[in-house]
């Protein structure tokens, strides 16, 4: 049985440490997070134009007076319209082999209106 040899230690002369990125003051690192873009600048002042519109149509809709609602009848009816459907006017039972009633075939008259 053999042993095996400790693997070599990894040489770092080749690699090089990265160098230590610089610490921005605490009022920088926000500044470019927090800015808004021209677009999203234009959408939120046209959304707070369409509130304040929205806003003033509301307004004017409260000072409205109330339309006044009026429900007649001249006279209740009640009205059913069932529709016709034929009615059974015989029923023939037809017996199997052993004298048991294996099917019932109906027969159907007009309707009567």
């Amino acid at each position: 049985m053999t042993k095996r040899k400790k693997p070599r230690p990894i040489s770092t002369s080749l690699s090089k440490q990265p160098a230590p990125a610089p610490t921005p003051a605490p009022g920088e690192a926000s500044a470019g997070i927090n800015d808004v873009s021209s677009i999203t600048a234009r959408q939120m002042a046209r959304a707070e134009r369409a509130i304040d519109n929205l806003r003033e149509e509301v307004q004017t809709m409260r000072k409205k007076p109330a339309p006044t609602i009026k429900v007649e009848s001249p006279s209740p009816q009640v009205k059913v319209e069932l529709p016709p459907r034929p009615r059974i006017a015989k029923v023939t039972i037809k017996y199997d082999q052993l004298g048991m009633p294996a099917e019932l075939i109906p027969q159907y008259s007009e309707p009567a209106v």
